[in-house]
């Protein structure tokens, strides 16, 4: 029996993903065949109207049935591409989404004309993407990438070690920041569950019967995870320290009321492409901001002033004020935070 040519193996695939309700089938046959066959879109392209070789149209085959039961295509090819980086994907973890990479552009413009010696907490870091991009585009920060999920960070440390950066991102299991000693970060990023609980029945199969629902699912309102994040952010950030968080849909009144309800200050939201507010970024006020104002006594009668022959005898400069401590801290370690998961060779100090 002839085999199918290649563009009569994409008609029949899509038409099958067509019928199983999946979201994208033109694109996902053409990605799933290219993975089969080991082609780039130039090849594909090229052989259109070539006989598809026996062993691809086989795996072709077995990965469309798998997406027709609308498992992620991210789970068939095992990997995704997130701020440039390549990174493996798994049922371990939540899926990179394109929006997420929002947070990361926050937290870099954030910084910019700052110190660039960073101590970051990624909380929920889920695969290390975040984690991974903040890392390789500060070389002088470090980065403790936080999970609470033990497979999650299994899964992490392969993509630390995969891109290289096992010296600057330490694992770290933990429930939030609850491991983390006060003022020790510069900056908190964190891409929590969020969806309310009512509404994770009515996910897409391939986000609700696929991707780990610890992170997804944010209780009846989809916030429950930001309010105990909230107040131990605002306990771990240094004094200028920085949160930034994204939310959902129509969250954002509520995520800001959180935020302010926890100490922190210059609550700013920045929206997705398109218009949504999706991430919140705040500060914790500086020692500086807090400090109340001293109360000028009424003065009861004024001191003499001293002669100038005087000052001129001291002989002395007058003394200058200390430097203020910077927003951002100049160490790039930051607290010894719990044991990284245990196995795990990612450079953990």
């Amino acid at each position: 029996m002839t085999a199918p040519a290649v563009a009569s193996a994409l008609r029949r695939g899509a038409a099958r993903l067509r019928a199983a309700g999946a979201p994208s089938p033109d694109v996902d046959v053409r990605l799933l065949l290219r993975f089969a066959a080991g082609w780039t879109e130039a090849d594909l392209v090229a052989r259109l109207g070539d006989p598809l070789p026996g062993a691809a149209e086989q795996r072709f085959g077995r990965l469309v049935a798998a997406r027709a039961e609308r498992i992620p295509l991210q789970h068939l090819t095992g990997s995704v591409e997130f701020w440039g980086i390549h990174l493996e994907v798994g049922p371990e973890a939540l899926i990179p989404r394109p929006d997420t990479e929002i947070l990361v552009e926050v937290t870099l413009r954030a910084l910019r004309g700052k110190p660039d010696i960073v101590r970051f907490a990624d909380v929920g870091c889920g695969t290390g993407c975040v984690a991974l991009a903040l890392a390789r585009s500060l070389p002088r920060s470090h980065v403790f990438a936080v999970d609470i999920s033990a497979a999650a960070l299994r899964l992490t440390a392969r993509n630390v070690r995969r891109v290289g950066l096992s010296e600057r991102v330490t694992l770290v299991r933990g429930d939030l920041l609850s491991g983390f000693a006060s003022e020790t970060l510069d900056f908190v990023v964190a891409n929590l569950p969020y969806i309310p609980d009512t509404e994770f029945e009515g996910l897409e199969p391939e986000v609700r019967d696929h991707e780990p629902r610890l992170a997804l699912a944010g209780g009846p309102d989809g916030l429950a995870p930001l309010r105990r994040l909230a107040p131990m952010a605002a306990r771990t950030l240094a004094p200028g320290g920085r949160l930034a968080v994204e939310i959902g849909f129509g969250q954002q009144d509520s995520a800001r009321k959180i935020l302010a309800e926890a100490g922190l200050v210059g609550i700013a939201a920045a929206p997705d492409p398109a218009g949504i507010p999706r991430v919140l970024q705040a500060e914790r006020q500086s020692r500086a901001d807090r400090a109340a104002p001293m109360e000028r006594r009424p003065m009861e009668r004024r001191r003499p002033r001293r002669p100038k022959q005087h000052l001129r005898s001291l002989g002395q400069p007058l003394p200058t004020a200390p430097p203020c401590r910077p927003t951002v801290s100049r160490a790039a370690h930051g607290p010894c935070p719990p044991a990284a998961v245990a196995g795990q060779d990612t450079g953990a100090p």
